[in-house]
């Protein structure tokens, strides 16, 4: 037990790497630009009725 202790103690602890946001949710990304996208068209759909 006590030479696990000390092997312990002479590595270091990596931190855990950063991933970036799109490859945690990629797919998140995609439907919120589909929805923003559709409503951008909703709008000016609204505006070329109007004028």
């Amino acid at each position: 037990m006590l030479l696990a202790l000390e092997l312990g103690e002479s590595r270091p602890l990596l931190p855990m790497q950063r991933t970036p946001l799109i490859s945690r949710a990629g797919l998140q990304q995609w439907q919120w630009l589909a929805v923003c996208s559709i409503l951008v068209n909703l709008v000016l759909i609204y505006l070329m009725f109007i004028s």
